[in-house]
């Protein structure tokens, strides 16, 4: 599955990431180029694979972080690890934070278009779910609209995405004033898979007590600084419960 979330700072992307990530998943490990988010940090490929292999994910997502700027170098030491020839490993999210850094309209990471296109989809407890959060609709590669399941748009005006958007859901213009008018933490959800009939292809979320936590570190269960529980998530199958190694 590949789901992208799009919106400005501060309206919870990076925690709506987390939340739809631990209701498919035990094993997370998120791609952090600002060091922000909380977890089981690791720096380097080979911390990386030592996190894995001593199953680090029971403790809470593992977190990849590095020094410099070089981002798609490191990117690519991260797939290298996940996501080997032939794929070997399933069952557990990756997400891609600020995933604006390896693509643009008219380009994409070589690694991140190999992840989009080819990371396993079947069987259930071997799937992989790929989660990318950005701040522009419109800096998506075309690699990415072709093949996403779902997108989860916060609050924008800006043309650009509008236009964006536009192509994204088919010119459904009751989407695009939907999303201009979005409260705080609110988001619109678009499926793009044929639904059944009579379900329609969007729907609000705007109730963001449901998932929305104050501090990220939140999403994993912890508590922030004002008391504030994160939201605990079951996945919704047992079998896909990590890192799988086959």
């Amino acid at each position: 599955m590949n789901i992208n979330i799009c919106g400005r700072r501060e309206e919870g992307k990076t925690t709506l990431a987390m939340y739809l990530a631990r209701q498919r998943h035990k094993g997370i490990v998120v791609f952090d180029p600002r060091g922000m988010i909380q977890g089981v940090v690791v720096y380097g490929p080979d911390e990386l694979q030592d996190a894995i292999e001593r199953k680090a994910w029971q403790q809470g997502p593992i977190v990849y972080r590095y020094d410099g700027a070089d981002h798609k170098e490191q990117f690519g030491q991260v797939t290298e690890i996940l996501f080997p020839p032939r794929f070997p490993l399933g069952g557990f999210a990756f997400i891609i934070d600020e995933a604006g850094m390896m693509q643009g309209f008219n380009s994409i990471d070589e690694n991140l278009a190999r992840v989009v296109k080819q990371h396993p989809t079947f069987p259930a407890n071997e799937a992989v779910t790929v989660i990318q959060t950005n701040h522009r609709l419109s800096e998506f590669n075309g690699t990415c609209k072709a093949l996403m399941n779902e997108l989860y748009i916060f609050q924008t005006t800006h043309p650009r995405d509008l236009d964006a958007l536009a192509e994204h859901t088919d010119g459904q213009q009751e989407i695009s004033e939907a999303v201009k008018a979005l409260p705080r933490h609110c988001c619109v959800r678009y499926k793009y898979g044929r639904q059944a009939e009579g379900i329609s292809q969007w729907e609000l979320w705007n109730d963001p007590s449901v998932w929305y936590v104050r501090t990220t570190g939140a999403a994993t269960g912890s508590v922030d600084s004002e008391g504030a529980e994160g939201v605990e998530i079951e996945p919704e199958s047992e079998t896909w419960n990590g890192l799988l190694i086959q």
